[in-house]
């Protein structure tokens, strides 16, 4: 049985590269803002159709565990800064800090970045324009 790290050894140097750069970007970003990234509009038929080919993409070329590997990291990473942020002690008591949003925005935020990650994990496969499609507002972390 092949670890999470096996997965993500599979893919291209250059795609590797470019989802580490990645997700160091998404690490500075303040929890609060995260959900900037995942709240886009989009064109819902669009985004269908380039689902549809990053997951044929995936199962063609056996990525879907290296995707499933890097978005299962990222997701958990969200699990441990939204945990770790919710209550801040102080000098003064308990500062329950800044609304981090609803579940459901912290659920938008791990799927859309799970999207984002997986046309990472597939950009040399894919159609460009299907990667900015399931990047969305990522993009700019991605360049």
């Amino acid at each position: 049985m092949t670890t999470d790290e096996d997965e993500l050894e599979t893919l291209p140097d250059l795609v590797r590269g470019r989802l580490a750069r990645f997700l160091a970007a998404v690490e500075k970003l303040p929890l609060h803002d995260l959900p900037l990234y995942a709240a886009r509009p989009r064109d819902i038929a669009t985004r269908d159709a380039a689902m549809d080919r990053a997951r044929q993409a995936a199962e063609d070329h056996r990525r879907d565990g290296a995707i499933d590997a890097a978005a299962e990291a990222a997701t958990d990473y969200l699990l441990r800064a939204y945990a770790n942020a919710q209550v801040r002690p102080t000098w003064f008591g308990v500062d329950p800090g800044q609304s981090l949003g609803t579940a459901l925005d912290r659920v938008t935020v791990a799927r859309s970045l799970s999207e984002a990650i997986g046309a990472l994990c597939l950009s040399d496969l894919l159609d460009e324009a299907d990667v900015d499609e399931l990047l969305g507002a990522w993009a700019e972390l991605a360049a």
